[in-house]
């Protein structure tokens, strides 16, 4: 991967974008069915500039906060905290009392 310059002129990356989008409408324009050629074409060099783009921008200039630290978990079903991990589980998005999770995935008998 190349370095990124230093000192970078934002014309080059407005230049870049603005290249891109009319690309992009230009792909969108094709209506002709037989045009498949330069449709590829046209994707062909969008890829490339948004690479460019991609590689010359300036890198971010503040760091991603840590994900904050939950002190209460509260039940995704009843809304109540939960206070024992024994009796809970919790999944990427949400937590769970096992009872609540264990009554509400209940698939009912058929008789």
């Amino acid at each position: 991967m190349a370095a990124k310059p230093v000192d970078l002129d934002n014309s080059t990356l407005v230049t870049l974008a603005d290249h891109a989008s009319k690309l992009l409408q230009e792909f969108i324009d094709q209506d002709d069915p037989r045009q498949r050629q330069r449709m590829a074409e046209l994707l062909v060099e969008l890829e490339h500039t948004i690479s460019e783009f991609r590689r010359l921008r300036p890198p971010p200039l503040f760091r991603k906060e840590p994900p904050t630290l939950r002190l209460v978990r509260i039940c995704s079903i009843c809304e109540v905290e939960i206070r024992d991990d024994r009796e809970s589980f919790e999944t990427p998005g949400a937590a769970y009392h096992v009872d609540c999770y264990e009554r509400e995935t209940r698939i009912p008998r058929r008789k």
